[in-house]
């Protein structure tokens, strides 16, 4: 079942990090940490691109101070509308969570929401 209901701490959250670490990307907002297995897609101005390719690590930190304007969930993806322009696709479909090594990950996405001082509050992470 996609829980889209989980990712409203997003909504009108500011986007202050992007993290690359080895295998996934991580983006802060407003605290909440999301962390993205499956190489993210940006869109923008007409463009596309889909991390670890070429121009995919500038246009995720092109995406820094942008505002979470709308979430959208479907079976193949997690969306974050930053403005008109400018979207984050995170892929959820089981052929994105195929490793460069041939196996396939169970785990495309993890939200770890923050509470009410800031802190990572692990008991209520959700992963797609």
């Amino acid at each position: 079942m996609v829980r889209e209901d989980a990712l409203t701490p997003l909504l009108r959250g500011d986007l202050d990090t992007v993290s690359f670490v080895r295998a996934y990307v991580e983006f802060r907002i407003d605290y909440n940490v999301l962390r993205c297995m499956t190489g993210p897609i940006v869109r923008a101005g007409g463009n596309e691109w889909r991390f670890p390719h070429p121009g995919s690590r500038d246009a995720l930190c092109g995406l820094i101070d942008g505002v979470v304007k709308e979430v959208q969930v479907t079976d193949a993806a997690i969306e974050l509308r930053m403005d008109l322009e400018r979207t984050i696709i995170l892929p959820l479909d089981m052929k994105s969570r195929t490793l460069p090594d041939g196996r396939v990950s169970p785990e495309a996405v993890h939200l770890i929401p923050a509470d009410e001082r800031g802190g990572l509050d692990v008991a209520r992470m959700v992963i797609w």
